[in-house]
């Protein structure tokens, strides 16, 4: 779209260059009929300015000294002049390597044969002859320089433009990339905390199937209950990727008010669990209380695969300026975590997205202690 209205913009230009000269012209009287062919052939070549501004150069520079040769001294029409001024510039904003090479060694090359067309007006020896070519090859190299650097600095213009584009582009990729490691890491805490009850609970519905039915029961609407706040967590983030618009944002994310339901769930799965607050509860930023819940989730997941016959404490410490988050089992266990590291690993990204700390491993009197430092 914009090659089609460059190619207008230029056809305009030619036309508007053609009747400007047109009116010049015709202005200094009846014009010498060579001088018509040379001059329309300039203008007309403005209509291929960027799509062979090295070749319309060329032209223009023939065609300026057709002009210079046919005109009198003082007849040089002044709009095609500035015809050959723009299609200086435009050589220089348009042309590269070997292209930006042959046109500056076309200007160069052609200061001197203008200057000596030029020369050819006069009578020699005329005593202001020699002042007026001098004016002129002067007049040519300053205006020839003045619209080659302007063409340059247009030419640097584009680039940084094109390069903003393309760093605007690479930030949004990075962008994309960042959150999906951001929705890989929810769909893993998601599954492995969900699995994890799942499993356990299967297994003690198959134990008091015979013999305690009324528990078998309680543990498949468990099982049920922990699948379906599974799914509805996995749309939530699923549809994150496929949303085009802000409506996946507007479902509720986990939180630490959400905190006790969680603990029920792992009760209920065969780990007591307690929670502890010390300060003064209070509303946290959104990614720092997403953050704080995923890592208590993750390390109750973790006890509840690997401390045998454990309980477990959950501590939230409020302070001015720092969050504490402590995750501690009392099982026989000396490894807690996800087999494959992805668990701790997760818990170290997201706690060093905010500038935080975390420290994990097995407490000296038995079992496992996960505690996190988040800057509030």
């Amino acid at each position: 779209m914009s090659k089609i209205v460059q190619r207008y913009g230029d056809v305009l230009l030619a036309a508007g260059f053609a009747l400007a000269a047109a009116v010049d012209v015709l202005g200094r009287g009846v014009p010498e009929p060579a001088l018509v062919l040379p001059g329309a052939v300039a203008v007309l070549s403005l209509v291929w300015r960027t799509q062979a501004p090295l070749r319309v150069l060329a032209v223009n520079l023939a065609a300026s000294l057709a002009i210079e040769l046919i005109a009198g001294p003082d007849d040089y029409p002044v709009t095609l002049g500035l015809v050959l001024l723009v299609s200086v510039y435009t050589a220089a904003a348009h042309t590269l390597d070997r292209d930006e090479t042959a046109a500056g060694g076309l200007l160069v090359a052609s200061v001197p044969i203008l200057t000596g067309a030029h020369a050819l007006d006069y009578d020699w020896p005329d005593p202001g002859a020699s002042t007026n070519v001098f004016i002129g090859f002067v007049f040519l190299t300053i205006t020839f320089r003045g619209a080659w650097l302007a063409g340059k600095w247009m030419q640097n213009r584009r680039a940084k433009q094109r390069a903003l584009v393309t760093e605007r582009a690479e930030q949004a990729r990075e962008a994309l990339r960042a959150e999906r490691a951001r929705i890989a890491r929810e769909l893993h805490d998601v599954l492995a905390h969900a699995i994890s009850v799942i499993v356990l609970q299967a297994r003690g519905a198959r134990h008091a199937l015979a013999d305690q039915p009324q528990e078998a029961r309680g543990a498949i609407d468990a099982i049920e209950r922990t699948a379906s706040l599974a799914l509805g967590e996995m749309r939530r983030l699923l549809n994150v990727l496929r949303a085009d618009d802000g409506e996946a944002a507007l479902t509720p994310q986990p939180s630490l008010a959400l905190l006790e339901p969680l603990l029920i769930e792992v009760r209920a799965a065969g780990l007591p669990a307690e929670l502890q607050v010390e300060g003064k509860a209070r509303e946290l930023p959104p990614g720092v209380d997403l953050c704080a819940y995923r890592i208590i989730q993750e390390a109750l997941t973790n006890s509840l695969k690997h401390a045998r016959q454990a309980t477990a404490e959950v501590m939230l410490r409020y302070g001015d300026q720092m969050l504490d988050v402590e995750v501690a089992d009392t099982g026989t266990s000396d490894v807690n975590g996800d087999v494959s590291g992805l668990g701790l690993a997760g818990m170290r990204e997201r706690v060093a997205l905010f500038g935080g700390q975390l420290e994990s491993g097995p407490r000296p009197d038995g079992g496992y202690l996960v505690r996190a430092r988040l800057p509030l």
